[in-house]
């Protein structure tokens, strides 16, 4: 067996789950293998540092703050999802907008779009430009 192979499963070998097969190969392994021995050692260490590890009880004043911030962050984030709504919502109005206007713009209902390097002049008859707009 390989020392990468044997270092991925130590704490399964020092949690015995492994199977009887693979724990005979682990073994076997590490009576000749110094590097995967120091490995088994330092991870014994931190087993037995954890199984005496005593969990500390949380002063009040530090749960209350922590608590404060996570709602306050809950707020930040409805906001921000409440701007990038609208964000899009815009962006979507703006290209419709925007769709409709191209759409609308045609020369004399005659299906060509006005192009902005042509030049064109309406055909309004008798009628001046002026009395065009006034209406008459």
């Amino acid at each position: 067996m390989r020392c990468e192979k044997v270092k991925d499963r130590l704490n399964a070998y020092l949690d015995k789950e492994c199977a009887a097969g693979e724990s005979t190969e682990i073994r076997k392994h590490l009576e000749s293998c110094i590097d995967c021995q120091q490995a088994l050692r330092e991870l014994q260490q931190v087993n037995s540092f954890l199984g005496e590890y005593q969990p500390q009880e949380v002063p009040q004043y530090l749960n209350q703050a922590i608590l404060t911030q996570i709602r306050k962050s809950r707020k930040v984030s409805v906001f921000k999802r409440f701007r990038k709504t609208v964000v899009a919502l815009s962006t979507a109005a703006v290209m419709l907008f925007g769709f409709f206007l191209s759409s609308t713009l045609t020369f004399a209902g005659s299906g060509n779009p006005i192009v902005a390097d042509q030049s064109y002049e309406f055909n309004l008859g008798q009628q001046t430009y002026y009395s065009y707009f006034l209406g008459e």
